[in-house]
């Protein structure tokens, strides 16, 4: 291999790496923005692990803006549920389940309902 030819490859290799770190950069850059709009938004910032990373600002942006879309639909959904569905049933006392004679008290459809949620619980109730 003449002189020409060895300095050619070697600018070769230099301009590859150098386009390769500057990459690195760009990503690394583009992931802190992520982090930041994230914060913004009241989303935690470990979210950026699981969006994927463009060299494109605009492409990252929608990629949140999908993400937080899909991630308010899903909380939205949960506390729908929560707000729907009935209250847990415990005795007055904290942290105490009721007694036999409080379940007993309680309308044939709401022991059902508790018996089909947590039969663990209804043993331990009756058990008592």
């Amino acid at each position: 291999m003449d002189e020409n030819a060895r300095k050619y490859k070697e600018l070769q290799q230099r301009l590859e790496e150098a386009e390769n770190k500057n990459k690195e950069y760009v990503l690394a850059n583009e992931k802190n923005n992520i982090m930041r709009i994230l914060s913004n938004r009241n989303l935690p910032a470990e979210l950026s692990d699981y969006i994927s990373l463009s060299e494109d600002n605009e492409e990252n942006i929608r990629k949140i803006d999908e993400f937080e879309n899909i991630v308010k639909k899903i909380v939205s959904s949960e506390v729908e549920k929560r707000i729907n569905g009935s209250v847990p049933i415990t005795s007055k006392k904290t942290n105490e389940i009721m007694t036999a004679k409080e379940f007993n008290k309680l309308s044939l459809a709401k022991q059902n309902e508790l018996y089909e949620k947590n039969p663990e619980l209804v043993k331990r109730i009756l058990s008592q």
